[in-house]
C-alpha cells in the first residue's frame, strides 16, 4: 500500500518549503495563545477538570492532521461536542468523578470508531438525514444551553446538577440573591476588556493578556479567600495510555449518544471542510477526512479525552494568521504538550469566572436567532424544523432537539411527497415559451400539457393519478393528456399501477395519454410492466403535439382562431 495514501501528510510535508515555516509558526503560536485556554474552559462545558481539554487538544489535532486530508484543517474540542457530552453523561455519573471522566472516554472511543466505520465503509450519506434547518436550531440553542452551565461561574454562585437546561435557568435565579459581587464585578471587567481590545486592537491576543492580567489580580490579592473559584493545582505530564473501557453495561447506555455525537461532529467537520476548500481551492477527500477526525477520537480516548472534531474556531485563527500547512497544528501540539508537562503551575490561580467568560464569547457568537427567521421566510417546512429542533434541545435534551429534528424533516419530505404539485403547461404567448404554474390555464382547450413534480412513488401514487384527474374533469374537452415526466426522478411498482389506472381511466373517456421527457430508468420500469406499449412516449413537446393532431376534434379546431401550435397554423394555412 502506498504510505502516502495512508498517512496524506507525508505527501505535504516530502514537498515542504523553509518558506513556509515563518508563517506556520505565527499561525502555531496563535493557536495555543487562542486555544489553549479555550481547551480548558470547554472541558469545564464538558464536566470535566480543565486539564481534560488539554489532553484531547495535544493529540486529536496531531492525529487529524497526520491522516485527514486538509492542510488547514484544526481539531479539537468544540462547544457543540462538550454540551453533548455533558448532556449525555450528566444522568449516569457525577460530573468531575474518575467515572465520569472514563465514560467520557469511552465515548470517545465510541465516536471515534463509528466515524472511522463510516469512512471506510463509505456510509457518509447519512450525513444528509441531519437537515440544515434541524443544524441551525441545535446550534442556536446550543449556545444558550452553554451559556447556562457557565453562568454558576459568572455570579459565583453554587447550583445542584440538571439535567433540563430549563431548570438550571430557573436554581441560577434562585441563587441570585447570593451572587458574590466581587466575581460578578471581574467576570464584568473580563467581559468589557475582551471586547475593547479585540475592537481597538484585532491583532492584539486579547484572551491571553485579560486571562494573564485577571489571574495575577487573583493570586496577588488573594481574592481565592473572597470566594472567587480557581482551577486550583492540576496533574503534571501526559497520562499513560490506556484503553478506557471500564464498565462494559455501561457501553449500550452510551451507544445512541456516541451515534449522535459522531454524526453531528461529521457534519460540523464537513462544513468547515468545505468552506476552507472553496477559500484555498485545496482539494479535500472527505473519506480521507474523516479516517482522520475516527483516528483522533480514538487517540484522544486512549489519553483520558473526550470527543472532538473539526473546530470553525481553530480553523480561522490558522487559516487567518497565514499558515501554509498542517505544520503550525504540528506547533501548537507541541505547545499544549509542553502546557501540560511544563506549565501547569501557572494555571493555579486560574479564575473559573474567567473561563466561562471565554466561553460565552465564544458561543454567543454561534447564537443567530435571526437565521431561524430568515430560513422561516425561505420555506416554512424548514422553519418549523428549525424552530422545533431549537425549543426542543432547551427544553429538553440538545440530542433529543436533533432526533426530533431530525424526524420531523424526514416527515415533512414525506407529507410534501404525498401531496405532490401537478402543474399545469400552457404556451406564453408573448415570449412563445412553455411554462408551468399550477394555477396557469391550458393553451389549447384540447391539449392538456401537465408536470408533475417530483417522484411518482407509493406514498403519492394515488394522489398523482387522482391530480390528473382532476385537472382533466377541469378543463373540458380535453381529447390528449401529455405528461412531461422531466421532475419524476423515480417510478415504483405503486407509481406504474397508479399510471395503468390513469390510461385506463383517459381511455374510457376517450382520451390519449402521451409522455415526454422520460428518464431511462422510469422506462425500464413501465417495460417490466407491460405499460410502455400502453403509451406513446416523446422525447419532445413538438413531438407529441404534432402525434396528438391525430386525436383531436377537427371541428374545434376549426373553431379555434388561438393559433398556439404551429401545427394549428399550418391547419388554418391549408384550409
Amino acid at each position: 500500500m502506498n504510505l502516502e495514501r495512508l498517512i496524506p501528510a507525508l505527501s505535504w510535508l516530502r514537498n515542504y518549503r523553509s518558506s513556509y515555516f515563518y508563517f506556520d509558526l505565527i499561525s502555531g503560536i496563535n493557536l495555543g495563545v487562542s486555544m489553549i485556554p479555550k481547551a480548558m474552559a470547554y472541558a469545564l462545558v464538558a464536566g470535566l477538570p480543565p486539564i481534560y481539554g488539554l489532553y484531547a487538544s495535544f493529540v486529536a489535532p496531531l492525529m487529524a492532521i497526520l491522516f485527514g486530508s486538509n492542510r488547514l484543517l484544526f481539531t479539537g474540542p468544540v462547544g457543540v461536542m462538550t454540551v453533548l457530552v455533558y448532556t449525555s453523561l450528566s444522568p449516569i455519573a457525577e460530573p468531575g468523578s474518575g467515572e465520569y471522566v472514563m465514560l467520557a472516554a469511552t465515548l470517545s472511543l465510541m465516536v471515534g470508531v463509528i466515524i472511522l466505520l463510516i469512512a471506510l465503509l463509505r456510509l457518509t450519506f447519512i450525513l444528509n438525514i441531519i437537515s440544515h434547518a434541524a443544524v441551525i436550531g441545535f446550534v442556536n440553542a446550543a449556545a444558550l444551553i452553554i451559556t447556562a452551565t457557565q453562568l454558576k461561574y459568572i455570579f459565583g454562585v453554587h447550583v445542584e446538577k440538571e439535567e433540563y437546561i430549563v431548570m438550571m435557568f430557573v436554581n441560577i435565579v434562585e441563587k441570585l440573591p447570593e451572587t458574590n459581587m466581587l466575581v460578578l464585578g471581574l467576570s464584568v471587567v473580563a467581559f468589557l476588556s475582551m471586547t475593547l481590545i479585540h475592537k481597538r486592537y484585532p491583532k492584539v491576543p486579547e484572551t491571553l493578556l485579560v486571562l494573564t492580567a485577571l489571574t495575577l489580580v487573583v493570586y496577588f490579592g488573594g481574592l481565592e479567600e473572597k470566594g472567587v473559584e480557581v482551577v486550583g493545582s492540576l496533574p503534571s505530564g501526559l497520562p499513560e495510555p490506556a484503553l478506557p473501557l471500564g464498565d462494559f453495561s455501561r457501553i449500550g447506555a452510551l451507544l445512541v449518544a456516541a451515534i449522535v455525537i459522531s454524526i453531528v461532529g461529521m457534519t460540523e467537520t464537513y462544513s468547515i471542510s468545505k468552506i476552507v476548500a472553496y477559500n484555498t481551492k485545496q482539494k479535500v477527500d472527505f473519506g480521507q477526512e474523516f479516517i482522520g477526525q475516527g483516528l483522533a477520537n480514538i487517540a484522544t480516548a486512549f489519553f483520558k479525552g473526550y470527543p472532538v472534531c473539526g473546530s470553525f474556531s481553530g480553523t480561522s485563527v490558522n487559516w487567518s494568521s497565514g499558515a501554509r500547512t498542517g505544520v503550525s497544528i504540528i506547533i501548537f501540539s507541541v505547545l499544549t504538550l509542553l502546557s501540560i508537562t511544563v506549565l501547569t503551575p501557572l494555571f493555579t490561580y486560574l479564575p473559573k469566572f474567567m473561563l466561562a467568560v471565554i466561553v460565552i464569547m465564544a458561543v454567543m457568537k454561534l447564537f443567530k436567532p435571526q437565521q431561524l427567521l430568515h430560513i422561516y421566510r425561505i420555506n416554512r417546512y424548514d422553519g418549523a424544523v428549525a424552530f422545533t429542533t431549537f425549543a426542543v434541545s432547551l427544553l429538553l435534551k440538545p440530542d433529543d432537539g436533533i432526533a426530533v429534528g431530525v424526524v420531523l424533516a424526514l416527515a415533512l419530505y414525506v407529507w410534501r411527497t404525498m401531496h405532490t404539485k401537478v402543474h399545469v403547461v400552457t404556451k406564453d404567448r408573448e415570449t412563445g415559451y412553455f411554462i408551468s404554474s399550477p394555477d396557469a390555464n391550458p393553451s389549447c382547450s384540447q391539449i392538456l400539457i401537465l408536470k408533475p413534480e417530483g417522484p411518482w412513488i407509493y406514498v403519492n401514487a394515488e394522489h398523482m393519478r387522482d391530480e390528473v384527474l382532476r385537472m382533466v374533469e377541469k378543463y373540458e374537452g380535453v381529447r390528449v393528456v401529455v405528461l412531461d415526466m422531466a421532475a419524476v426522478y423515480y417510478l415504483d411498482t405503486s407509481g406504474v399501477d397508479a399510471l395503468k389506472d390513469l390510461s385506463e381511466e383517459l381511455g374510457n373517456r376517450n382520451i390519449k395519454l402521451m409522455m415526454i421527457h422520460v428518464d431511462e430508468e422510469i422506462v425500464d420500469a413501465m417495460e417490466k410492466e407491460k405499460f410502455a406499449e400502453a403509451v406513446e412516449i416523446h422525447n419532445t413537446k413538438k413531438e407529441a403535439i404534432s402525434s396528438a393532431f391525430k386525436y383531436l376534434n377537427r371541428k374545434v379546431c376549426d373553431a379555434c382562431e388561438a393559433n398556439v401550435f404551429r401545427e394549428c397554423r399550418d391547419r388554418h394555412s391549408d384550409s
